[in-house]
């Protein structure tokens, strides 16, 4: 199911919906907080993962040794991404330097899609 929730999340690039520069926190504010100038913190690694390394399972979102449990009914990725970023805190992660292949990456990028376009990661596959 990983390269059809990846084809789903491509159409959205094509179309301009997302960017494959985007950062989660664009748009969850459980991923740290908005992204602007004043809130960016380049020491925070999870701060600088993008669409594209969450795609390429680059995203430094290696299995935690915090066990994360989602629940993926309607509107729940938004949760689960916080519960990811939050997992992760204090973890030595580097976007876009290793492949670490995990649920992980498309759970993100699943909440970043569902906060773009106002709709449930499942009806974009109808």
């Amino acid at each position: 199911s990983k390269w059809v929730s990846a084809a789903v999340l491509l159409a959205l690039v094509q179309n301009g919906t997302l960017s494959l520069d985007d950062h989660p926190q664009r748009f969850l504010t459980s991923w740290g907080g908005p992204d602007t100038a004043a809130s960016f913190n380049n020491s925070d690694p999870r701060r600088r993962v993008t669409l594209e390394q969450l795609l390429s399972f680059t995203s430094g979102l290696a299995s935690s040794a915090n066990p994360i449990a989602c629940d993926y009914e309607e509107g729940a990725f938004d949760e689960c991404a916080g519960a990811i970023y939050d997992a992760l805190d204090g973890e030595n992660i580097a976007p876009g330097e290793e492949f670490h292949y995990s649920w992980r990456h498309l759970a993100v990028a699943a909440a970043m899609a569902e906060a773009a376009t106002g709709r449930s990661f499942n009806s974009m596959f109808l």
